[in-house]
């Protein structure tokens, strides 16, 4: 089964070809495991330019949908399109078929919050008795869809608490731009960790912003040579990115530079410490218990929430210290119910 999932990742990465997709052909007639036959039921999994491969939760969920696709017996078609403009074509495609489709249900999962300008493009595409939208990473409930999203203020707050508890005074924020609602709650909820004692406003070195595009600063465009001008031979003590597959960047820097670089860092959105030993801790998002629970709940069409957030409290996102610094766990945890707390005061401001 791992090795199924690996090689399958290792396809979708490395095509060449300008949108990859899963073949759904071979769905068809897939052995029934387990009394399960959903067969009748297509689910098309859109992941954003450069979503998979950088260990955040795109790759997550790409494991729990083929997963579940193995268990359950539905057919999968996922596709990671190279640009804005493959993307449209792809979900078009997906509205235009449904006449001509053979499934009774169809699920179309976007599976990050830039597309929700896609779907306020085109009104036109809406669910209907035989089709479905989920979106994933956006709390934007304008659309016509489900949407499943996870706060990051908490866990953010979390970090910066802990990060201040070990009396780090040259603290830097790596993020992508400084308009995505997510990147402003994890810049804003570590601020707010970290400040919590004297409240001083520059009392955060810096935050940098990749980019100026809304979008942007995500992809794998932001490679290793921009952090070593941003970053090399300062002395930082702590960096905390909040940058998707840009953080792959900045990890091959560390590697690159590990004798000239003493200052930690985080991981984001997957438990990432085996990608640098500089990562103390790990900001953990689990898209890919959300998007199991749905689609169970999707396949045996049972009721479920139209918008539902994830939190530190309700466990669908955690912040997970690295094995070999042990000793920030104790730290973490003693924030534990202080970032609860500030998290639910924060969204219940919003």
């Amino acid at each position: 089964m791992m090795k199924k999932l690996l090689a399958n990742l290792v396809w979708l990465v490395l095509c060449i070809m300008e949108i990859s997709c899963g073949d759904a052909s071979s769905g068809d007639n897939p052995e029934i495991v387990n009394g399960n036959d959903f067969r009748d039921r297509y689910v098309l999994v859109v992941y954003s330019r450069g979503g998979l491969g950088d260990r955040g939760f795109q790759d997550k969920v790409y494991y729990s949908v083929v997963s579940s696709a193995d268990s359950l017996n539905f057919v999968l078609e996922n596709a990671l399109p190279s640009n804005a403009e493959s993307a449209e074509e792809v979900v078009e495609r997906f509205f235009k078929e449904t006449e001509s489709s053979a499934y009774a249900r169809r699920l179309l999962v976007l599976a990050s919050g830039e597309y929700v300008e896609l779907l306020k493009k085109h009104p036109e595409w809406k669910e209907s008795e035989r089709n479905q939208i989920l979106l994933l990473d956006s709390d934007d409930d304008s659309v016509d869809a489900f949407i499943r999203n996870i706060s990051l203020y908490g866990a953010s707050y979390m970090a910066g608490a802990a990060v201040s508890e070990f009396a780090m005074k040259k603290v830097a924020i790596l993020a992508a731009n400084s308009t995505s609602k997510s990147v402003i709650q994890a810049v804003t909820g570590f601020k707010s960790g970290y400040e919590r004692e004297d409240g001083e406003t520059d009392t955060l070195d810096q935050v940098f912003y990749l980019s100026e595009d809304g979008d942007g600063g995500y992809g794998f465009d932001i490679d290793a040579s921009y952090f070593l001008s941003l970053l090399y031979q300062k002395d930082y003590d702590f960096l905390f990115p909040v940058m998707g597959g840009s953080n792959l960047g900045l990890f091959r820097f560390l590697r690159e530079h590990e004798d000239e670089t003493q200052y930690l860092i985080c991981g984001m959105d997957s438990d990432q410490q085996t990608l640098s030993n500089k990562i103390a801790f790990s900001v953990v998002k689990r898209f890919d218990l959300l998007i199991e629970d749905f689609l169970n709940k999707w396949l045996n069409e049972a009721e479920q929430p139209r918008k539902y957030v994830g939190t530190l409290e309700s466990k669908d996102i955690d912040v997970v210290a690295s094995h070999w610094y042990s000793e920030w766990s104790p730290v973490l945890e003693k924030f534990r119910k202080e970032s609860i707390e500030m998290e639910r005061r924060y969204l219940e401001a919003k």
